[in-house]
């Protein structure tokens, strides 16, 4: 049997810009929607099961869209917090982070793309 399972790990670098439209600039509650483009590079650890195998996945990069949406707050004249939800698709189609946990004998997982959403909160400081 298996002994230990170690590595895995997929790291994702995104880079890029976007453009944040705000309807009700001057209100104090400011829905918003945010529209990017951008780049991302993905790599990983390989997944080692001891004694059995070690699986490889291959890294993949490509052009993103972001789409994201959210409420700003004005708490006063010089502090804004905000929560939006942002969603990232990628185009390339080689993403493949089910080898990492293929076993030894199915063939290599297809390729697909990178797709994930992240939930933000943050504060903003005018100057």
């Amino acid at each position: 049997g298996v002994q230990g399972i170690s590595g895995g790990s997929i790291t994702t670098l995104l880079y890029g810009g976007s453009v944040k439209v705000i309807p009700f600039p001057n209100s104090q509650v400011m829905p918003f929607i945010e529209v990017g483009g951008g780049a991302y590079r993905a790599t990983a650890s390989d997944l080692e099961l001891e004694d059995v195998l070690t699986n490889e996945m291959e890294g993949a990069n490509g052009p993103v869209l972001l789409t994201s949406g959210g409420l700003d707050y004005g708490i006063n004249d010089s502090w804004n917090v905000y929560v939006k939800f942002n969603y990232y698709m990628s185009f390339d189609e080689n993403f493949t982070p089910g080898d990492l946990v293929r076993g030894a004998a199915d063939p290599p997982a297809e390729g697909g793309s990178l797709q994930f959403g992240s939930l933000v909160l943050g504060l903003t400081f005018k100057i």
